[in-house]
């Protein structure tokens, strides 16, 4: 953060909270009277009208504080999380213009805060990671309710300037990024900031896993080749919402990050039928899948333990399927896969 000149600081509480100067008054009336913010524009708005502005000129700066005023001031500057306001200049800007500030209602609090005007008005100019994070928790503050939070708009997120900046910097790098490789992608991921060189390399990361899973089926398993892409259908009808592909993406991509165990994966054909055998020490599940007009209809489940196995019924077998295949067609978290079996896959 950059510290703004101590005597603004001073002359800033001061004008806030003492009447030294004859400035009490006017203080008061701002606080009672904010500035009305527009969520929609705000960092962004032009004029706010000289009557909500208030200026700490350079002629002032020999007020003093009296220490009994300085805990009463952060009662109505805008903070975040304990953390000091920054200045939305450096020093040198400071020592030939005057600060300015706003009071605005925080609708979170429910109370009026000050806070420095350019925060308002010249987000495009904020250049640090601190003042973009104020900014967006000043935006909480004035844009959502006691009961809930109002997450900062994309569309003003990418005015920021430090977001910008950002922004071009990291797709720099993407150019130079493998998208054939799973690590590569990862390493970029952790090194970048802004949410739509996130978005991007995430699709990117999904769409080349899938790859994986689907070209490790087509050599492995060949049989399931045609019908990787079919949409799979419980007993009873219903239709979940991934392909037949996906539903091996757990046991394929994954391994625990702490043991290196891998659940085997199990599939086999059988009359036509694609069969599907989970197993953990000694029991588990046997799914048979059957192709029908491009969906992998479910035919049967079996529950086994040991060597012994029994049909379910249709409720058991609908239960069975909802609860065990959101958990085998998850991607893993980015710890738990299996980085070197996947970069094998061709």
């Amino acid at each position: 953060m950059i510290n703004t000149l101590n005597k603004y600081k001073i002359l800033f509480r001061a004008i806030l909270f003492v009447s030294l100067s004859g400035c009490a008054t006017l203080t008061q009336k701002h606080l009672q009277n904010p500035y009305t913010a527009r969520c929609n524009q705000l960092g962004i708005v032009g004029d706010l009208g000289l009557e909500h502005v208030i200026t700490l000129d350079n002629e002032n700066s020999s007020l003093i504080l009296p220490n009994r005023f300085q805990e009463r001031v952060w009662q109505h500057g805008f903070t975040y999380e304990e953390i000091e306001i920054p200045d939305f200049y450096n020093r040198s800007h400071y020592e030939k213009n005057p600060m300015e500030f706003v009071s605005i209602w925080n609708q979170k609090a429910g109370k009026t805060n000050f806070v420095e005007k350019q925060f308002l008005t010249q987000i495009p100019k904020i250049d640090s990671w601190e003042k973009a994070r104020y900014f967006e928790a000043l935006y909480k503050a004035i844009c959502s309710s006691p009961t809930k939070t109002e997450e900062l708009p994309d569309n003003l997120l990418n005015e920021i300037g430090i977001v910008k900046e950002s922004f071009a910097e990291e797709q720099k790098q993407w150019i130079k990024t493998n998208k054939n490789s799973v690590k590569d992608i990862l390493e970029y991921n952790d090194k970048v900031r802004d949410r739509r060189s996130e978005q991007i390399s995430h699709e990117a990361l999904n769409k080349l896993l899938d790859n994986k899973v689907r070209g490790y089926l087509s050599k492995k398993y060949p049989f399931t080749k045609p019908y990787l892409d079919f949409n799979i259908v419980s007993i009873d009808g219903t239709k979940a919402k991934e392909s037949f592909y996906k539903l091996f993406r757990a046991l394929i991509l994954g391994r625990n990050p702490n043991t290196g165990f891998k659940v085997e994966l199990k599939i086999s054909s059988e009359a036509d039928k694609i069969v599907w055998d989970i197993e953990n020490n000694g029991e588990g599940m046997i799914f048979y899948f059957n192709p029908f007009k491009q969906s992998m209809v479910v035919q049967k489940v079996l529950s086994r333990k040991g060597l012994l196995t029994s049909n379910l019924d249709m409720e058991s077998s609908n239960l069975a399927i909802k609860q065990i295949f959101p958990v085998y067609w998850s991607i893993p978290q980015d710890s738990h896969l299996d980085l070197d079996f996947i970069e094998s896959i061709k």
